[in-house]
């Protein structure tokens, strides 16, 4: 009777192994196809992207040029306040202005180069 108990117990114990091991290793594979990525922009024929780049551009370009503008404002009051012309308040008050108004701009423009990129108005394109 001990004998068919053991048996019984080690069979029960080997079917539960293997039943763990097979669901741990189970990796059912998905039904459905993935969705093909839709075609890349293609901004060599598409002259409609062509012309959204170039407004992109050019509102990028009018960014860094205030930025760069806004930098040589900021550098002549440095200049002046390392000259001792300028009181260290109102310099300051520049410093911390400046430091705004480049953290805005830098933003934007980083989201601008972002749109673009997503846009794929960064491709190469031949002429």
């Amino acid at each position: 009777m001990k004998s068919k108990l053991y048996k019984a117990a080690m069979f029960a114990s080997v079917f539960a192994v293997v039943g763990c091991v097979s669901i741990a290793l189970w990796n059912p594979r998905p039904t459905t196809q993935p969705t093909p990525a839709p075609p890349a922009p293609d901004l060599q024929n598409d002259v409609s992207l062509q012309r959204d780049c170039a407004t992109l551009f050019r509102q990028i370009i009018a960014v860094q040029d205030d930025r760069e503008l806004k930098r040589k404002l900021f550098e002549g009051v440095q200049l002046a306040f390392n000259e001792g012309s300028v009181e260290d308040t109102e310099f300051k008050s520049a410093s911390t202005s400046w430091l705004r108004e480049e953290n805005e701009l830098a933003t934007q423009a980083a989201h601008m180069y972002e749109q673009g990129r997503s846009m794929g108005c960064f491709q190469k394109v031949t002429q």
